[in-house]
């Protein structure tokens, strides 16, 4: 499943990746991608082929032959050029989101993980332990 995983700065514009295949994303991003630091070290990747639990292998890794559970960076693992986004803002990550489909993001204030773009969105969902997903309330 392709997807996108955004983090939200302070000046309100987004840095993202897009991630080419991933399974049980929003169960990883919960369990293994949950504070600010792990998110910029994530992003800062460039664009992935595979999430994983963790971002550095510890043993033999290759693009073609992955350490498992570990993630696949398109930059360090097939030596391509670093690609991200950069300083998006939320309707320019919203066209990204037509394209690449799901759009995960992280809110650092909060240290939560949303399955949408911005506190805006009305799609917005929270990603929560057991369920992985529930739309907010809205007030």
């Amino acid at each position: 499943m392709r997807c996108t995983f955004w983090k939200m700065k302070p000046n309100g514009k987004l840095d993202g990746v897009f991630c080419h295949h991933g399974d049980n994303v929003a169960k990883l991003l919960l369990e293994h991608w949950g504070s600010n630091e792990l998110v910029d070290d994530l992003i800062s990747m460039g664009h992935l082929s595979r999430l994983g639990d963790h971002l550095n292998p510890t043993g033999p890794h290759t693009f073609q032959n992955p350490e498992p559970n570990c993630t696949v960076a398109y930059a360090r693992d097939k030596g391509e050029l670093k690609r991200m986004f950069k300083d998006y803002t939320p309707d320019q990550a919203a066209k990204c989101k037509l394209i690449y489909g799901k759009a995960y993001s992280w809110q650092p204030l909060t240290k939560s993980w949303h399955l949408g773009l911005s506190w805006k969105d009305p799609m917005l969902i929270s990603l929560l332990p057991g369920n992985y997903g529930r739309r907010r309330q809205r007030r």
